[in-house]
């Protein structure tokens, strides 16, 4: 009983301070004082919590969360009890990247049976998510927001979160849980980027690294690494974008963290397209999801649809654009999501000609939702106009691509926004003002 104490105060006080510094020593303690729980989801939990984010050892983490599982289900613990272990499994698996971390985790989820939570995107689970979603804004369990809130960034529902999420970080600011303060910035300053309020992301990002460094939370903090290098790769800071790649890809490549590789060859694909260097952009996104196909467990792999499309088409590589496209719509996963809705039918668009790839622009641009997404919602603005001025269609071309360079003005998203001044002005139009000599917008 004092081992389990103890572990459970190792994680709990670790979760409410936010301070990882605390746990070797508890969990030390607790195994002294009774070996036996070693293996209890309780001291697995914590022990996990720890190597994961603090030392980003995930073979360890998932070995002990593994064992503590198998031996709760063989003991017949109450679902719930294994629940908690299994959202940590879930989070190793997540940042492990790998297949063979996950089918542990798939076994103990089919051997919970009916009691399991749910993890795939069926529409009964969205549903499910949806009313979740509602209970985070009254609920006050910060550990709970926050796993909704995960969920929903998965499920392009995480916008829904926001005012919850940002109730945790003001609990977390006033002495509440800090660990779940700082995974909700996490989560915040990607649904600020996505949602083109990029001053916010840079400054959520920002806080909630500064916050989890000094926690010991340097795993977690990277995952605001990831947003600075998308923001800095968006707005042609090249410098930036390659510094942060280059941090995330030496923490990452020796503890074999494939989602932190992914979120590197990410970040140089965008700078690179920014560029126009659409050889060295294709070469990137490949390595994150290879034309034609979705590896499983790789989410990045969906977000950069688009990017690897346009490089394929922009590369000579019709045949695998045209096979990423088809994937695309093979699977249920980008219905009923505005960013992925938007991403296939855009990317559609580009692999089409003449009036059917009008049509396919017209059908992304309507996607509902789409207007939540204003960067890529330009991008497709700029792709349209660049396709109508190459029809002569020069009056409907100026239309699609003042809008674009308005939103990438805007935004502060300096590359596109001089791709897009540069096509205004073969349309004959002279724009007023130079690309990108407005402020970033909030």
């Amino acid at each position: 009983d004092r081992a389990r104490r103890l572990a459970a105060a190792a994680f709990v006080g670790a979760d409410t301070t936010g301070d990882l510094r605390s746990v070797p020593e508890l969990l030390s303690a607790a195994r002294t004082a009774d070996p036996r729980t070693a293996g209890s989801l309780e001291v697995a939990v914590a022990a996990a919590h720890h190597l994961l984010n603090g030392e980003g050892d995930v073979e360890t983490a998932h070995r002990m969360l593994v064992q503590a599982v198998e031996y709760a289900l063989d003991q017949g613990s109450a679902a719930a009890a294994v629940e908690d272990a299994l959202h940590s499994l879930m989070l190793v698996c997540h940042f492990g990247g790998r297949d063979e971390l996950w089918r542990p985790f798939e076994w103990a989820l089919e051997a919970l049976g009916p009691d399991a939570p749910p993890v795939r995107a069926a529409p009964a689970a969205l549903e499910m998510l949806d009313e979740l979603i509602v209970s985070a804004h009254t609920g006050v369990d910060p550990t709970h927001v926050v796993r909704v809130g995960m969920a929903a960034f998965y499920a392009d529902r995480l916008s829904s979160c926001r005012q919850a999420l940002r109730r945790v970080v003001r609990d977390g600011r006033e002495g509440g849980a800090a660990a779940s303060a700082v995974n909700a910035l996490m989560l915040l300053c990607h649904e600020a980027f996505d949602g083109g309020r990029w001053q916010e992301a840079g400054r959520t990002a920002e806080e909630g690294r500064a916050w989890g460094e000094d926690l010991g939370y340097r795993l977690l903090t990277l995952c605001g690494v990831y947003c600075s290098a998308l923001l800095a790769a968006a707005r042609g800071d090249e410098g930036t974008a390659e510094a942060l790649a280059d941090e995330l890809t030496a923490w990452s490549a020796p503890r074999a963290l494939g989602l932190l590789e992914d979120f590197a060859h990410r970040v140089r694909g965008l700078a690179a397209l920014g560029r126009g260097d659409f050889e060295d952009a294709y070469r990137e996104l490949s390595a994150v999801s290879q034309a034609g196909g979705f590896a499983p467990y790789a989410p990045v792999g969906l977000v950069v649809a688009m990017d690897l499309v346009e490089a394929a088409v922009r590369t000579g590589h019709r045949a695998e654009a045209a096979a990423h496209v088809a994937a695309m719509e093979r699977s249920t996963i980008f219905t009923g999501r505005p960013k992925l809705a938007l991403v296939r039918a855009g990317s559609a668009a580009l692999v089409a000609s003449g009036e059917e790839a009008s049509r396919c622009f017209e059908r992304a641009l309507a996607v509902p939702g789409a207007e939540q997404h204003p960067f890529e919602r330009a991008r497709v603005q700029l792709a349209y106009g660049e396709h109508l001025r190459r029809s002569r269609a020069t009056n409907a071309s100026r239309v699609q691509l003042s809008a674009a360079l308005e939103t990438f003005q805007e935004l502060g998203a300096r590359p596109w926004a001089t791709r897009a001044s540069n096509e205004v002005r073969a349309t004959g139009l002279t724009h007023r003002g130079a690309a990108g000599d407005r402020g970033i917008g909030a």
